[in-house]
């Protein structure tokens, strides 16, 4: 998962390492934080709840200005240590999503 630069630094996040990440801009030094994730959920039957656990993430300096050029709201992005729990189906047509997520996310593998 990775986090906007300027937003981890807006939420006081501390950095615990840096490490060295491959993106399309090619190699750099990134900082490493601890996040809590919450994710707002409507289930099948129409009740609201949230998922809320910690999730280790990257910052990435100009994340959300990239997006912001396309009219993207975007403070981070989900990645597979996520995704390996869910089931996404995007309906190009109508552009509804929908994410099916596994309860083991809130036990995920070492």
């Amino acid at each position: 998962m990775c986090i906007d630069q300027a937003v981890a630094e807006s939420l006081s996040l501390v950095s615990h390492s840096k490490m060295e990440v491959h993106g399309v801009n090619g190699m750099t030094m990134a900082s490493k934080y601890i996040a809590n994730l919450t994710l707002p959920v409507v289930d099948g039957a129409g009740r609201s709840f949230a998922f809320r656990f910690p999730v280790d993430c990257t910052g990435v300096p100009d994340l959300a200005k990239r997006y912001a050029r396309d009219s993207i709201n975007l403070v981070g992005i989900l990645g597979r240590n996520f995704l390996q729990f869910c089931s996404v189906t995007i309906d190009g047509t109508t552009g509804r999503t929908s994410v099916q997520i596994d309860e083991a996310i809130m036990r995920p593998r070492p």
